[in-house]
């Protein structure tokens, strides 16, 4: 068999690393739109979500509290960032996320919802704002309301019940979901919930309610003039400026270690998910931009391994088909000069 050209081995590892890369995120959930970026400079508010619903059948109905949930709020432009800023797609007075983790009790309750999110790289209000907000000065703080406007991914929630045949997992504006709610500096109270409705001849009503303190490792809520703003920064992001201007030798070391197993991790959670529509997720704590460099920096370099092994692999085949053609012609002609 004639040997494979060295043409051949020398592509094969860009199309090996190539096929690493075929799976990315859209704008919406990459780690460069602005709703990212503007993470960190949310106020955090640490908290449980209660389920109450209701129902003409006793048998239907169920409450529920939900620990550990997280509800952030957000001003349009954050006074610590003035490079950052929601203006371009979202209109509302102020921005919300909720999240946290489904119950462990019977209900299986669990609700993700958020008031805006910038689809594309130049998103407008028409395509960004997924919730209609006000937000009325009262006392020490706002009382707000809002509407759902928009059908997204970004808003889901999960229930466990055997007497909702139609029950979706969308949040859907047809279903008349709305919110109210109370915001001050150290605390927050939201509800969320569909309107009433009627289903088989069971009638229904559903809220969701989120009560929670604010966390002070984070941005803290100023509300002293007309509108909801932010000051500060998640703690995490100051330790990264103290370590950006004098432990960056000592982080760099403290990394050389883990490179390789945290490179590993990385790769299987990108190969596992390449086919799995996303939903928004966030961690207890507010995403750091160093971070972002140090999870390049293993892409990269497990990436460059990769390279220089498929290559070596490719040359140790190419050597030896190319010995066994030539020890194949040498024993022929031997053969033919003792006949």
């Amino acid at each position: 068999m004639r040997p494979l050209t060295p043409l051949y081995y020398f592509l094969l590892p860009f199309t090996s690393a190539y096929i690493i890369y075929t799976y990315t995120y859209t704008w919406a959930e990459s780690d460069t739109n602005t709703t990212y970026l503007l993470f960190r400079y949310n106020a955090v508010f640490n908290g449980s979500l209660t389920l109450n619903m209701t129902s003409t059948d006793p048998s239907c109905a169920m409450a529920d509290t939900i620990a550990n949930y997280t509800l952030a709020i957000g001003a349009i432009a954050p006074r610590s960032n003035t490079s950052l800023s929601r203006a371009s797609f979202d209109t509302n007075p102020y921005y919300f996320t909720l999240y946290g983790q489904a119950s462990g009790n019977q209900s299986g309750g669990y609700l993700a919802t958020e008031s805006s999110r910038d689809m594309t790289e130049n998103a407008t209000a028409a395509e960004s704002v997924l919730w209609t907000l006000t937000a009325t000065r009262s006392g020490d703080g706002y009382d707000t309301a809002g509407t759902l406007a928009t059908l997204s991914d970004w808003n889901t929630q999960k229930l466990n019940s055997t007497c909702e045949g139609s029950f979706d997992a969308s949040i859907d504006p047809e279903a008349g979901w709305t919110m109210t709610g109370r915001i001050t500096e150290g605390r927050v109270e939201m509800s969320w919930g569909p309107a009433d409705w009627t289903e088989e001849g069971v009638s229904y009503t559903r809220r969701w309610r989120f009560e929670g303190s604010w966390n002070d490792n984070g941005a803290k809520l100023v509300l002293g003039g007309d509108k909801i703003e932010t000051e500060g920064v998640w703690s995490d992001e100051k330790e990264a400026e103290e370590e950006k201007k004098g432990g960056a030798a000592k982080e760099m070391l403290g990394w050389r270690g883990v490179w390789i197993v945290v490179a590993v991790k990385t790769l299987e959670f990108r190969t596992q998910t390449s086919e799995i529509k996303h939903h928004p997720t966030h961690t207890s704590t507010p995403p750091t931009q160093p971070a972002n460099m140090k999870r390049n920096i293993v892409i990269f370099l497990i990436v460059l391994i990769l390279f220089f092994l498929i290559a070596a692999i490719a040359y140790l085949i190419y050597y030896l088909q190319t010995r066994m053609a030539v020890g194949g012609n040498s024993s022929s002609v031997t053969s033919m000069s003792e006949a």
